[in-house]
């Protein structure tokens, strides 16, 4: 048994967690190992909510969120790596995202719309 995460209350979709809408209880993690868990309040902190959680249930992989890393509408940096040469652009978000989803950004360079990953923080890559 483990000490693992568990909504006290319920928690609406977005919602952050915290010491108010969480406690630790310990439980056999056995069965849990597959879809994860959190042990501590500290991988939680950046975590947002997917979908509603009702109080009771254990904290997973597969009812969290990481926050977007990209939003829509801001200037985030585009690198291009190929052949040893890096090039950089600052284009425009179209869409919101998270690391390693794909989204529209827009070049105002090439007045082109282009798909990029995610890479981190503000920041997206063609590969």
């Amino acid at each position: 048994s483990m000490p693992v995460a568990i909504s006290k209350n319920a928690i609406r979709h977005g919602e952050g967690f915290s010491s108010l809408n969480i406690h630790f209880q310990l439980r056999d993690v056995t069965h849990l190992k597959s879809a994860g868990y959190y042990k501590n309040l500290k991988e939680l902190e950046n975590l947002k909510a997917k979908g509603w959680i009702p109080a009771g249930t254990i904290l997973q992989s597969a009812n969290t969120l990481l926050p977007y890393a990209v939003t829509s509408g801001t200037p985030v940096e585009l690198i291009n790596e190929q052949s040893g040469f890096t090039i950089r652009a600052l284009v425009r978000a179209l869409e919101n995202g998270r690391a390693s989803e794909w989204v529209r950004v827009f070049n105002p360079a090439s007045k082109k719309i282009i798909l990029a990953r995610v890479h981190g923080p503000n920041e997206v890559r063609l590969k």
